[in-house]
């Protein structure tokens, strides 16, 4: 997760490390393009909403992914 501002004056997030984050398949939620973020466990996955779309993204049965 990213957060920074949209436009910001300081460049985040870095080029490298969204693209390192990219190489890896590792998803990515930027308070810049999609607003606020919101991230839940219950332990065993995460639900991650976003306020821009309203999209629900749920992760793994794993806690750690």
């Amino acid at each position: 997760m990213f957060s920074c501002g949209y436009d910001n004056q300081f460049g985040f997030p870095a080029a490298a490390a969204v693209q390192r984050c990219a190489e890896r398949n590792i998803p990515m939620y930027r308070t810049d393009l999609q607003g606020a973020v919101h991230a839940v466990s219950d332990g065993l996955k995460w639900t991650i909403t976003t306020e821009s779309d309203r999209n629900i993204i749920i992760h793994g049965g794993n806690a750690d992914e």
